[in-house]
């Protein structure tokens, strides 16, 4: 979102060497006329005298013809006329000086330093040499000494407020924040109308994530320069960090307005329509930005993140595509193409992708952690867990990461290290209320249910819409038996998600396990309540999703406890029919058929209930006991015989 700033090269106006007779009009157009081609005009007009001048005030002429050339960006005829000038008067600071500017302007970086240093050694006191030669360095990126010229020029000259500046620039660039903004502000209290320095300081406090006070000096600019584009687009850069889109889009906005062909403006609305989650207005942004620059990949590849964000994956891949073509060593494209593939179900092309990105960029941690995404998606744990762990060791606070390696850990059942990576993540984002809800389903599979209420507890405090929390505290309290707290959160779990059956069906079990543990329907009218409460829970759940067998299952119960046989064999009749191997459905029949007095039905049921599901001890349990009634005590031992093997083998269920 930044653009950078510029710094700021002096050339110097005149030499005490070069100054014209007061009496000589020609000459004092040629070295000091504002207007370049009439100063070029005189100073010809002064160089065509020939011998009738001397070679230092013709050295003079030269100078001054270079310098207006070098206004009009004339770098090279700047160069002959200084080198002309240097060849008359071979001590003329000024003009090494100056023809070390144009050496920079034309990227000669070191012959520039070297007539930079010429200049310094003519004249020690030469302020804007040693500014001019600390730029030099600048762009160099040696710092320290770029930081030592410019501190060399304003010890010459404490009113250079171009040398403070610019020294504000190489501080900033060395992150040593708090020197970068003295140096502006004594930039500034020198020059109050220094817009460029006021931008600096802006930019300074911007990187400290002081945005106020940014705000306020780009304000400053504005109010100097209403038509400056680059500070409304900096203010709604500082607006768009503390989260006021509105603003930035209203500065932004501006901006474009001032200078319609502004890319960069176009690309940061863009992003602060994201961030309001308005798409379309995203795109067509970022459609902007490309027509003016189509060469820009950032604009393709965030316009393929807002396609991607809409669900249109095909112009989404298009958009990866042709930023990829523009710039194949561009990572992010490769990644967020990868994103595509993923949402696409090709598997296999995401994690093409996700290495092309990794291998361009060894330590790009969020596509390692992407490709792990891929990797699990496959059932391919270890790789998965390999990715995220590089992640998270290129980026050991990728709190994510940690959460994501730990799922997979969870999903191999080794739940202590998954408790270790959620409880990490923890640590490093308090707020990351998945990583609670994770943590809290890793104790809850290990049976600590005080553990993982509270994991719960605390995700559905930092996320009080997260549905699916409610519902799994729900079950580790009606685990614990504590029925009464199961419903409470159930019943949050309808509120927010009032058209999905499972909710109601889970209540309505929660009603029905406290049903059963007070007594039989009959026995008092609070049992019955409960009863009825989950009959209509039940009841709901089917009306949501008429084809949901568990919901016909639980309803039959609630007829069976009621002594309503037939509409109970009907219910479970249902319930087979949607899923025609449900094992538990044909037992709880089979219960129907027996308290009905037709064994034969019930033993038949029992029988498929095992055949489906052969290691479960407690069908056998029930059919000896459907066995015993009808007095067959030969086949009713041998199925208790049977459901006792199985329970030394596994262990009470």
């Amino acid at each position: 979102m930044r653009i950078a700033k510029l710094c700021w090269i002096v050339l110097a106006i005149a030499g005490s060497t070069t100054v014209a007779p007061a009496e000589d009009q020609v000459w004092e157009d040629c070295a000091k006329q504002s207007d370049p081609d009439r100063r070029i005009a005189a100073c010809e007009q002064v160089l065509a005298r020939g011998a009738g001048e001397s070679d230092k005030r013709r050295a003079g002429a030269h100078y001054y013809r270079g310098n207006a050339r070098s206004a009009k960006r004339d770098y090279d005829q700047a160069i002959k006329d200084y080198d002309e000038a240097i060849r008359l008067n071979p001590k003329l600071a000024e003009a090494y000086s100056n023809r070390g500017s144009n050496y920079y302007f034309k990227r000669k970086i070191d012959r520039a330093i070297e007539d930079f240093d010429k200049a310094i050694a003519l004249d020690p006191k030469l302020a804007f040499a040693y500014n001019n030669r600390g730029l030099a360095l600048f762009g160099e990126g040696d710092l320290d000494r770029a930081i030592s010229d410019y501190s060399n020029a304003v010890r010459i000259d404490p009113k250079y407020a171009v040398a403070f500046d610019n020294r504000g620039n190489a501080n900033l660039k060395k992150n040593d924040l708090d020197r970068a903004i003295a140096d502006y502000s004594e930039a500034i209290k020198i020059d109050p109308k220094y817009a460029a320095a006021f931008s600096s300081r802006g930019d300074a406090y911007y990187k400290k994530k002081d945005y106020d006070r940014a705000i306020a000096d780009y304000n400053e600019i504005v109010r100097l320069d209403p038509k400056n584009a680059i500070a409304l687009n900096d203010r709604g850069n500082a607006y768009f960090a503390k989260t006021d889109y509105d603003r930035a889009i209203k500065d932004y906005d501006e901006a474009i307005r001032l200078d319609p062909k502004y890319a960069i403006a176009f690309r940061n609305r863009g992003l602060a329509h994201a961030n309001k989650g308005d798409h379309d207005s995203v795109i067509a942004d970022y459609s902007e930005a490309i027509k003016i620059d189509p060469k820009s990949v950032e604009s393709f590849n965030d316009r393929g993140r807002a396609y991607l964000a809409k669900g249109d994956r095909a112009r989404a891949i298009k958009d990866f595509d042709e930023a990829i073509r523009i710039n194949p060593k561009f990572a992010f494209a490769y990644n967020n193409r990868g994103l595509a593939h993923f949402g696409e179900g090709d598997f296999d092309s995401a994690i093409a992708d996700y290495s092309e990105a990794v291998r361009i960029d060894p330590k790009y941690a969020v596509a390692f952690d992407n490709r792990g995404d891929a990797h699990l998606k496959k059932n391919d744990l270890d790789r998965a867990i390999a990715d995220y762990s590089e992640a998270i060791k290129i980026d050991p606070k990728y709190a994510v990461a940690l959460r994501d390696r730990g799922n997979v850990y969870q999903r191999k059942k080794e739940y202590d290290r998954a408790i270790k990576d959620y409880g990490e993540a923890i640590r490093l984002d308090p707020q990351f209320a998945d990583a609670f809800h994770a943590r809290a389903n890793a104790h809850f599979n290990k049976g600590d249910y005080d553990r993982a209420i509270a994991d719960y507890s605390e995700a559905v405090k930092l996320d009080p819409k997260n549905a699916v929390a409610f519902k799994d505290r729900g079950d580790a309290y009606r685990n614990k038996g504590d029925h009464n707290r199961a419903i409470t959160d159930y019943s949050d779990v309808i509120r927010l998600t009032p058209k999905v059956a499972s909710a109601y069906n889970d209540r309505g079990s929660a009603y029905y396990a406290r049903a059963s543990e007070k007594g039989d329907y009959y026995e008092s009218q609070d049992i019955r309540n409960d009863y009825d409460h989950a009959f209509n829970d039940f009841d709901q759940a089917i009306r949501l999703d008429p084809n949901f067998a568990q919901a016909f299952n639980n309803r039959a119960l609630i007829y069976g406890a009621k002594h309503d046989h037939e509409h109970a064999i009907a219910d479970f009749n249902e319930a087979i029919r949607i899923v025609p191997k449900y094992a538990v459905a044909f037992r709880n029949r089979g219960e129907q058929y027996s308290d009905n007095g037709d064994e034969d039905r019930a033993i038949a049921d029992l029988s498929e209930a095992i055949r489906l599901d052969p290691q479960n001890p407690n069908y056998y349990s029930v059919r000896g006991v459907f066995y015993e009634n009808k007095g067959d005590s030969y086949s009713a031992k041998k199925d208790f015989d049977e459901a006792t093997g199985l329970v030394a083998k596994q262990g009470t269920r």
